[in-house]
């Protein structure tokens, strides 16, 4: 469906989209919902490649994405998107993901910031952009501000350097990689166990041949935070909490 308002995108779950049980990866998920988004951009306001060849970007500072059940393999899922604010700098783009039969099973929302590429800042969008957009008064969920979210002692650690395959068109980590990533160090016992709620901010950039180190410590039996520490720049670049289900 392709309209002003909103935007549905289908997609069917293959073989290599799941883990060996069957359930969605996370990475995935996290990818089907961005190129649905993207889809929306191309009919509204042209392509994003566009965009980037102008000098500007859209850059991702944090993502909710929250499951009442797991998206399994052949699975037919309907990513339904739209923006809920579009202001000078930012804009807040909504998810509702339907399964085969329409049932809703499960929401997200992803908070975008519009950036120079060469001053590497925000900036603001043009009037001509922000009149193409129509803004729908509907939250898929509640936008919250995830600045408590922190690591302080990690249970696990595994170091990687950043390679070519990790970059995205604007030559810096791309945000699905550090989604995969949090699965290095997600303990044996829950690797089968599907995805049920994410929170991640996206702090800072990280660029090829740089080294990371992707850290974790539980929350409790269910949850664990993870921070994607840059050793090269010294910074943390990638902060979330992620919650599996049980069974």
């Amino acid at each position: 469906m392709k309209n002003r308002d909103y935007h549905v995108e289908d997609f069917k779950l293959r073989i290599y989209d799941t883990d060996s049980d069957g359930n969605i990866l996370p990475e995935i998920l996290f990818k089907i919902l961005q190129e649905a988004g993207v889809e929306q951009h191309y009919y509204v306001n042209g392509s994003l490649l566009e965009t980037y060849l102008h000098g500007y970007s859209w850059v991702l500072v944090q993502a909710q994405i929250e499951l009442y059940r797991v998206p399994r393999y052949r699975d037919n899922l309907k990513i339904k998107t739209w923006i809920s604010l579009i202001r000078s700098i930012k804009a807040i783009r909504e998810y509702e993901i339907y399964d085969n039969e329409g049932n809703l099973i499960g929401a997200a929302n992803k908070l975008w910031a519009f950036f120079n590429l060469e001053s590497k800042r925000p900036a603001a969008l043009p009037q001509e952009v922000k009149d193409k957009w129509p803004v729908v008064d509907k939250k898929a969920l509640k936008l919250e501000n995830l600045s408590h979210i922190k690591l302080e002692n990690a249970d696990a650690e595994s170091d990687i350097a950043v390679r070519r395959s990790d970059l995205d068109i604007n030559e810096h980590v791309n945000n699905i990689q550090y989604i995969k990533w949090i699965r290095e160090v997600l303990p044996d016992e829950f690797e089968h166990k599907g995805l049920k709620s994410l929170k991640a901010r996206f702090v800072a950039e990280a660029k090829y041949r740089d080294r990371l180190r992707i850290r974790r410590t539980a929350v409790d039996d269910s949850s664990f935070v993870y921070e994607v520490y840059n050793l090269t720049r010294e910074k943390s670049c990638f902060i979330a909490r992620a919650e599996f289900f049980e069974e």
